[in-house]
């Protein structure tokens, strides 16, 4: 079992319903019925926090709910994105091609790995 697929274990566990399981991707319901879209990110090195066009736009528009799971050594941090304001978009060699730049302050909830 991949940890991306512990994490989502762990969030079933909790009440959500996903009918869609990619390597780090999901798609389903909130434990409150709200339909739900979810990019996982796991780093194992510590790097800026940024999402890619290519997952921003995997985050199902018609989804009432837009996670994206950003981890890296130290921390995990949770984004709602559906409330997130994008800046410019980003060149960078860390998913080869076009992202945006997260800062630490837009995620809704950080969680410490020590």
């Amino acid at each position: 079992m991949s940890l991306e697929e512990a994490i989502l274990a762990v969030l079933e566990l909790d009440g959500y319903k996903f009918h869609t399981k990619e390597k780090d991707f999901a798609k389903g319901l909130t434990p409150k019925g709200r339909t739900c879209a979810m990019v996982l990110k796991l780093n194992k090195v510590k790097t800026k926090i940024m999402i890619s066009k290519k997952d921003l736009e995997r985050l199902d528009t018609d989804a009432e709910v837009q996670l994206y799971l950003y981890a890296d050594p130290e921390k995990n941090y949770t984004f709602w994105m559906n409330d997130i304001v994008l800046g410019n978009e980003v060149q960078h060699n860390l998913f080869d091609g076009v992202g945006y730049e997260l800062e630490e302050t837009q995620a809704s909830l950080i969680t410490n790995n020590q």
